[in-house]
């Protein structure tokens, strides 16, 4: 018997937080992202979210990785983009490794009490001196 959980967030609280009208098309695509995030979360997190803090805590969840995976708009995919139209010209980098994909961040995970991973650490050999 498939049990059908409900995800954390709606497509309506994405509109509400993204910084500007959501086309037909993103609206779309967030209702697939909201069910894909919240199963991610819910894989991810130790605990199970049962009080109503931590449902709060996941839909903020759902929503900044929704929104971060639906800025990218038409650049979705893209590292960098750039345009020009007669004289004006105009580029941008985006700032995401997998710009327009989910992504599950270790501050995320530490909302829940879950360890953020440690960054790696090496050793390197002082710096030379010059000569002076």
């Amino acid at each position: 018997m498939w049990v059908v959980k409900e995800p954390f967030a709606s497509v309506g609280d994405v509109a509400a937080e993204f910084p500007r009208p959501l086309t037909p098309s993103e609206e779309k695509r967030a209702e697939s992202l909201v069910l894909v995030a919240s199963r991610l979360l819910e894989t991810n997190v130790k605990t199970h979210i049962a009080t109503m803090e931590e449902h709060e805590l996941a839909r903020i969840v759902v929503v900044d990785m929704v929104a971060t995976a639906l800025l990218p708009g038409e650049y979705r995919g893209h590292q960098s983009y750039s345009w020009r139209n007669g004289s004006l010209a105009g580029s941008g980098t985006l700032v995401a490794d997998a710009a327009g994909g989910i992504r599950l961040l270790d501050w995320h995970l530490a909302m829940f009490g879950g360890s953020v991973r440690a960054m790696p650490k090496g050793t390197f050999p002082k710096p030379q001196r010059w000569p002076e």
